[in-house]
């Protein structure tokens, strides 16, 4: 089993300076006896000895083992240039004081020195630290010793020892324990990793683009956005025409966006059309009111990726209003949302989605009234196909038969479920076409009611003035069904009529 010596200086951690005098005061004098600090020994020492040397606590504390972010800080430390290529200091522990020595260390390049330098020299409190391989645990640093396991790298290295028994500093004794000191590393774990706040990434971007040395090859190495947003930071930042309503983050959220986007392609012409296009949507007054309610940190990033969705700005301000109106239906909120990405994926399949099935409620009179207005349907639905716009349109078959109950069927409620647009005849306001209307109203489903002219039978609905329209024949019908139907398929689902 291999052996290695880690050489450093030696000294309490956060410990107290208090009145010393006696054996304790040689100890103050190299700075290593405070009242109640953490004995450590700190230094330098190649990346692959201090991986070799220590283990990882997955089965007490440490958090599992990231493969990608060792992967990129390998990456970093292969490509990265010279001057730039620093790593923190990373935290061990020694975990059992019975496989470790500590012992004063005197350099044979001491001795040709003078006595005066000798002393300033054992003043410092110089030690060398010798464990076997695997021997220390790590505290604070795994991503980092994995990554640079097989690199040669000197890098700061800070090793607690826990228990020591330090009367004299030429002699210092790591004493053992009855346990070992697994619950003091935890402690230290979550100190280290908790307390400090955490570096916003809009501070480090801005860091990253203000700079003058770093080249494009070398940005990508970071993130492969970085680039862009150099470019929005040289052409952009300051830019008094850009409002910083919504777009308060302007490079976390364009970086955030083009992560969603996840396309390599886009170049800096791109990005200016986006970007500007973005900026003429966040401006719209008296559009977009619920997303800009309800969506407000994503609004810029949902414009962005409507627009990088759309043909030109025209489609995608549309696509933006549908989307707008689609949420606010079902009151969809920043809970439930929180990827622009997202809400254009899953709006865009409800809007957009072809087949659209059309299903009809109307008591049953006579299978001739049945049939005419079928036919009615029918007709317009073929109508309403032949327009060419980017959908099709089934309209269910009314159902034939007379009612008994006001239990509805599994198949009728699945229709109800599965359609786009609910048809109910309420001119008698049968008790069945009420009980399907309730569940449709319930589901959100665009409706359209019509009912025979001349009749005078109220109809029990609350919603009646707002979706209630009369006629009186079937040609009446067939074309208040084109009008309405067609309006709903632009206004609810996106869907274009050309001409």
């Amino acid at each position: 089993m291999s052996k290695f010596s880690f050489y450093g200086l030696l000294g309490n951690n956060c410990g107290i300076v208090t009145p010393y005098s006696g054996a304790l005061k040689r100890l103050h004098e190299i700075g290593f006896s405070v009242e109640n600090g953490i004995p450590t020994l700190r230094g330098y020492a190649k990346i692959s000895d201090l991986a070799a040397a220590s283990i990882p606590q997955y089965e007490r504390y440490q958090r599992k083992l990231r493969e990608d972010h060792v992967n990129d800080i390998a990456r970093f430390l292969d490509n990265c240039k010279d001057e730039a290529k620093f790593l923190p200091e990373v935290v061990l522990s020694v975990k059992d004081p019975k496989v470790a020595s500590l012992k004063s260390y005197a350099h044979k390049g001491f001795a040709s020195i003078s006595d005066t330098a000798k002393g300033a020299i054992k003043n410092i409190g110089y030690y060398v630290l010798e464990v076997e391989e695997g021997m220390l645990t790590r505290v604070d640093g795994n991503h980092r010793l994995e990554a640079g396991k097989d690199k040669d790298y000197y890098i700061p290295f800070s090793i607690a020892l826990w228990n020591v028994d330090a009367e004299d500093p030429d002699n210092i004794i790591l004493s053992d324990s009855d346990s070992d000191n697994t619950e003091s590393e935890s402690f230290l774990f979550y100190i280290l990793n908790n307390t400090a706040r955490k570096l916003e990434a809009e501070e480090n971007f801005k860091g990253l683009v203000q700079s003058e040395k770093w080249e494009k090859e070398e940005l990508l190495l970071i993130n492969k956005h970085l680039p862009l947003l150099k470019y929005y930071h040289e052409n952009y930042e300051g830019n008094p025409l850009i409002s910083k309503d919504y777009f308060n983050s302007p490079l976390s959220q364009i970086c955030e966006v083009l992560e969603e986007i996840n396309n390599d392609d886009i170049d800096e012409q791109q990005f200016d059309i986006l970007l500007i296009d973005s900026f003429k949507m966040l401006g719209q007054t008296g559009n977009f009111n619920y997303i800009k309610s309800e969506f407000e940190n994503i609004f810029f990033q949902l414009s962005f990726y409507c627009r990088y969705k759309s043909t030109d700005f025209s489609e995608a301000c549309k696509m933006l209003t549908l989307i707008d109106k689609w949420l606010e239906k079902y009151k969809y909120t920043g809970a439930v949302f929180t990827k622009a990405s997202k809400i254009f994926d899953v709006a865009y399949k409800h809007i957009s989605v072809s087949p659209k099935y059309i299903f009809m409620a109307m008591q049953y009179k006579s299978e001739q009234i049945v049939s005419d207005y079928n036919g009615a349907l029918q007709r317009a639905v073929t109508t309403l196909n032949n327009m060419g716009a980017n959908v099709e349109l089934i309209a269910y078959p009314i159902m034939t038969g007379e009612g008994k109950s006001i239990n509805i069927t599994a198949d009728i409620y699945d229709k109800i479920e599965n359609c786009s647009v609910f048809l109910a005849d309420t001119t008698e306001a049968n008790p069945n076409v009420m009980y399907e209307l309730g569940i449709a109203y319930n589901k959100k489903k665009p409706i359209i009611m019509v009912r025979e002219k001349g009749k005078q039978i109220k109809v029990p609905s609350d919603i009646i003035s707002e979706y209630y329209y009369s006629f009186n024949g079937m040609t009446e019908l067939e074309n208040l069904f084109v009008k309405h139907i067609r309006k709903i398929m632009e206004t609810d689902y996106g869907i274009v009529y050309p001409g």
